[in-house]
């Protein structure tokens, strides 16, 4: 299994729709798909204000797991997916049949439980990290009907992490609301494969602090005169947000 958070903050009155974490082979259209050998493409995305997951496949393709929860223009949100490869049926009673099934993914929106779902039978699931990692900006899968091409979030991100684990409800409440620390501790670094704090400040560099060197860069950085051919990139002009969100 494994387990996906983030903080995100609304920053539209509008709908609000775009990716806020991606894995996967970039194909036709920016699209995020499988990669040769059948592994999986993996998207954590926003569609019309409410939080979704799904896993990119060959086909056929898997529906997308959503949240019920509408992200508050303003507020501050935590989500968290977990895919689950053990039944704990009785624990989330509410989803049915899905949370018998192996695996599955589960939702948690501020550090409650929202839903679970089909995640679509077996399959080759990310522990490493190889291509393709996106914050905030990339195609969306048109193949499972959700359709956000080329979308920069209009939301500010923070406190993304990738762990290697499916953690239990009780430990993601536990260190949502902290940086995570070394290697002790109640929130140490053990299993992650990405860590993303968000907290450079300046420049364009992104750091990953897991110890997995998954580090990048802001897309296309450049200050606020620069200009692109590309009608579809918005250019960055190096802003970051202070402060956390916990």
């Amino acid at each position: 299994g494994f387990t996906i958070e983030a903080w995100v903050k609304r920053n539209t009155s509008g709908d609000l729709n775009g990716t806020i974490f991606s894995r996967g082979t970039v194909g036709g259209s920016g699209s995020i798909v499988p990669r040769e050998g059948s592994d999986d493409g993996i998207v954590l995305y926003v569609f019309n204000n409410q939080p979704g997951f799904a896993m990119a496949r060959d086909t056929p393709f898997p529906s997308p797991v959503s949240s019920s929860a509408s992200l508050t223009n303003g507020s501050w949100t935590h989500i968290a997916v977990v895919l689950a490869n053990e039944s704990h049926t009785g624990v989330h009673s509410a989803c049915g049949g899905a949370e018998a099934e192996t695996p599955h993914l589960d939702i948690y929106i501020n550090g409650g439980f929202d839903t679970c779902g089909s995640i679509g039978g077996s399959g080759t699931y990310p522990t490493a990290f190889e291509y393709s990692e996106q914050i905030g900006r990339t195609n969306l899968l048109e193949s499972i009907g959700v359709q956000v091409y080329y979308t920069k979030l209009d939301a500010i991100i923070d406190e993304v992490r990738f762990w290697k684990v499916a953690r239990t409800q009780s430990q993601i409440q536990q260190c949502m609301n902290q940086e995570l620390g070394g290697v002790s501790g109640t929130c140490m670094k053990t299993d992650l494969i990405g860590y993303w704090m968000l907290n450079e400040g300046a420049g364009s560099a992104i750091v990953d602090s897991s110890g997995y060197n998954g580090n990048g860069g802001v897309k296309n950085y450049c200050d606020s005169n620069c200009a692109f051919a590309d009608a579809t990139t918005i250019p960055w002009d190096g802003g970051w947000t202070t402060g956390y969100p916990f």
